[in-house]
């Protein structure tokens, strides 16, 4: 019984992911609008949270900074991060040909 619940959840599995792959058809232009308005919106206020977040993080690093000098507590200085690279993956000036194909 245990062999037939196999393929049965196979046959399942193969027939629900045929559809799956259907297309769907385009978006009309209006629709393109929208979603790009859309995420220009969401940009815009993930930018804002993120300014918002540094900030807070800014401000509560100053409190406790103070607040440790006047307890005397140890305060290391800050540690320096370096920017993230503009582009951390590149592709090879130069294509490499595939071992022992000439």
């Amino acid at each position: 019984m245990n062999q037939l619940n196999k393929l049965a959840a196979a046959i399942l599995i193969a027939a629900m992911s045929g559809a799956a792959a259907a297309k769907l058809p385009p978006p009309t232009p209006e629709q393109a609008a929208a979603q790009t308005a859309k995420k220009a919106a969401a940009d815009a206020q993930a930018a804002k949270d993120k300014e918002a977040l540094l900030a807070s993080m800014d401000a509560l690093n100053t409190r406790w900074r103070t607040q440790a000098k006047a307890k005397g507590w140890k305060a290391n200085p800050p540690t320096p991060v370096a920017a993230p690279a503009a582009a951390a993956v590149t592709v090879p000036a130069v294509a490499l040909k595939p071992a022992g194909k000439s």
